[in-house]
This record gives C-alpha cells, structure tokens and sequence, in this order.
C-alpha cells in the first residue's frame, strides 16, 4: 500500500493510494487505485497509511491549523473477488480533535489506532482513538487514549500492545514514548513511560517484549544512535542495548526512522559525503540479531537523499 497525497485524482492535492500485489514471479503488479467517495481537492488523501491482510487504511490529513474541515481516515477493504471498497470513513467521537485527527495511524486485524497530536500551548491533549471491528462488521471507536501536550505524533501497533510519541514540539522539555496494553476485557493499560527523549521527531517500533528507539539527534554532532529496551518479567521497560552503525558521521541522523521484525532491524541514517560538509546520500542500515547483540550486516544505499524517508519491515520484505 502507497500513499500519494499530491495525486491530483480529483483536483489539485487530492491524493491517491495504490494497491500492489505480488505475483507468482515475485514482481508486484498494481491492483487497486483508491480514492475516497467524497474525493476533493486539498485533501492530501494517502498522507499516512497503513495496510494489514485484507484491510487498508488511508489518512487525509491536512497539515494545517486554523481550518475548517475534518480529516477523516477511511477505511478500504478487500472483498473475497480481489476487489478493494471504501467500507468505512472514521472521525473521532469529539470534534475537538478532529482537525489534527489522523497525525499517525496503525491497523492490525480487527483493530485500528488513528493519533490526534496535541498542542500544550493551546492546552490541547494529545489522543490515541481505538476502533474495533464489532460482531456486525462495523468500526466503531472503544476508547480514547489521552495524554498532555504532544502526546499523538506517532503510533505504532503490536497485537495487543500499543506505543505512542510526545516529542518535543516547540517546548523545551523533553519528550517520552507511552506504552500501552489491552487487558482481558479490552481496555488500554498504560505499562511504560520512557522519558528524556529531545527530539523534534521520534521514531520507534514495537516487537513483543522489545522496543526499539530511534535518536538521530543524540551523539556527538547529532551523530545518532539507536535505543533497544525489553520489558522484564517484573513489567518494567529497562535500556538493554545502544546501537550504532559501524562507521559514524557527524550529522548522520542516525536512527531517523526504525523498524523491527524478530532478528531483523532497519535504521535510516545519512552516510559519509567526501569534501562536503553536509550530508545529501540517505542510506538504511541493516542489522541481524546474533547471540545477545545486534551486529550491522550491510548498508542499502540507492545514492539518492530521498532514500528511506519512509519504511516498512515484514518477515524477509522491506519497502
């Protein structure tokens, strides 16, 4: 699944989304070209998806304050013949979020978290909305999950565990990531909070007991490094590991975006420019866990800065 927010499918800024599938051969083909039913211009749709088995879903959100239309998150899937349809459109139950609605989204099977970011400035909280998928086949909001000041930037979704960011977004404190857990009856828990994380932008993933942390500010001359926590069998969240690429760069960013799939990690970072003194060649680093250590295997680097701005991780496949 590919978001294209800038696709003029019906108008300018309207967006797209597209569907590829692979094929016996192993190429992927484009199967399904998604837009929304109520498709406008300057909806941005595609800005953040996300896609599990037969359901995918797409953000159309507007990366503005001040305005007057809601950005929904729709909801597609797909049908026993192949075919995706728009099944349903989300917006969160009090409309005071629903301007920021959408800042980051996550689906897995029958459960769907779509971020609210929050303002402290304008005393908004931050919200983590859950949908569920009911016994009737519909999406319907179970819970609100909030939190103060930039609580919502970005979500990432484990089964029945959940973690989200609070940055430090225009305010000198520092921000965390909370973690979350569904109990036997279905409500969120809050298990973990790791604080005294400045950045302007974090980047985290979540793989059963283990979270990992991207810090592309961190290190000397914002070199960046990469935070590995794992949750004790008293329930705490303990830093077990720092990881760095084996050659490190003065502004290399680090740790940009991270994702983790069992002994498999890749971490976005910036790689050496020879007698320049900046960095233009984003690459993604790639590291197998070996014994009790993760070890870096090898670089992708396709030589251009757009590289990894963006990445997923699944079993053996990495996009």
């Amino acid at each position: 699944l590919i978001g294209a927010s800038g696709e003029p499918s019906c108008g300018e800024n309207a967006g797209a989304a597209y569907i590829y599938e692979a094929a016996i051969d192993g190429r992927y083909e484009l199967v399904a070209s998604l837009a929304p039913a109520n498709c406008k211009s300057g909806r941005f749709f595609g800005h953040v998806v996300a896609l599990s088995g037969s359901v995918a879903i797409v953000g159309g959100t507007k990366g503005f304050l001040g305005g007057t239309v809601p950005n929904p998150v729709y909801v597609f899937e797909r049908d026993d013949a192949g075919a995706w349809t728009e099944t349903a459109q989300l917006l969160p139950d009090n409309n005071d979020h629903a301007l920021g609605f959408g800042a980051s989204i996550a689906v897995q099977e029958n459960r769907i978290i779509v971020t609210a970011l929050g303002d402290l400035a304008a005393e908004i909280s931050g919200a983590a909305f859950v949908f569920e998928r009911s016994a009737s086949g519909v999406w319907e909001q179970t819970e609100r999950i909030e939190r103060a000041g930039s609580f919502g930037a970005f979500a990432v979704l484990d089964h029945n565990r959940l973690a989200v960011t609070a940055p430090s977004i225009g305010t000198s404190a520092s921000g965390g990531i909370y973690l979350f857990e569904a109990d036997a009856h279905g409500v969120w828990v809050e298990i973990g909070r790791i604080g005294g994380i400045t950045e302007a932008s974090i980047r985290c993933d979540i793989d059963g007991d283990r979270l990992v942390i991207g810090r592309s500010s961190a290190e000397r001359q914002q070199r960046g490094r990469l935070d590995i926590y794992e949750r004790t069998h008293q329930g705490n969240w303990e830093l077990v590991e720092f990881v760095n690429p084996l050659s490190s760069y003065d502004y290399g960013a680090f740790g940009a975006d991270v994702e983790i799939d069992g002994n498999r990690l890749l971490v976005v970072g910036y790689a050496e420019q020879i007698n320049l003194p900046y960095n233009i060649d984003r690459v993604v680093y790639v590291f197998h866990r070996t014994g009790d250590a993760w070890r870096q295997q090898h670089i992708i680097d396709v030589g251009t800065t757009g590289f990894g701005i963006s990445i997923d991780l699944e079993n053996r496949t990495a996009v």
